[in-house]
């Protein structure tokens, strides 16, 4: 019949579907476990080992950009930049593809982790150096911004709308060109 409201995650999918529905959307952002996500806790003791590291945290498909960033690490490391390394946890459709990828370029120092639990996945955000997320459009709220910014990992991300309403303004100048695998490198630096 008819509905009594319109709630979106963010200013950017209301934007999108007011397009094809019409009306006053209220904007409620994805809420983040705020009593885990702290600077202070646990750490993943292995990845202590001297080196800054990447990560991404997400699911392997199209719209999350993850090949732009497997390019941007493999420049930096092209330019001389030998004392970092790469985590990439999730999984998806194109997780095989992306392995190839990293095999086929011999990218050094990439680590797929597969889904981590929740508690291994609060301790990767705290251990990274720079959180990345590099995606070239489609997303709403980006949660994993608001939650690796919770444990005081500095974020890198593409700047897309979904994105904007995440990082922050302190962090704005830390968002690259979507899609754009030079930008990219060039603000993980």
């Amino acid at each position: 019949e008819g509905l009594s409201g319109r709630i979106a995650i963010s200013q950017a999918t209301a934007d999108f579907w007011n397009q094809h529905f019409p009306g006053d959307y209220r904007v409620i952002y994805n809420g983040i476990e705020v009593a885990n996500l702290t600077l202070q806790g646990p750490k993943m003791e292995s990845w202590q080992d001297g080196k800054k590291t990447i990560l991404f945290a997400g699911r392997h498909d199209e719209r999350k950009g993850i090949e732009y960033l497997l390019r941007a690490y493999l420049n930096l490391r092209r330019s001389g930049i030998d004392d970092i390394k790469l985590k990439l946890t999730g999984k998806g459709k194109l997780t095989k593809e992306l392995i190839a990828l990293v095999k086929r370029e011999g990218i050094p120092d990439v680590e797929f982790l597969g889904v981590l639990t929740r508690e291994d996945l609060i301790k990767a955000y705290r251990s990274a150096d720079i959180f990345v997320a590099p995606s070239i459009g489609g997303e709403g709220f980006n949660r994993t911004i608001a939650e690796a910014r919770s444990c005081g990992t500095l974020v890198v991300c593409s700047d897309i709308e979904g994105h904007r309403e995440a990082i922050g303004d302190d962090l704005s100048p830390f968002m690259a060109r979507p899609s754009d695998a030079v930008s990219l490198a060039e603000k993980i630096n």
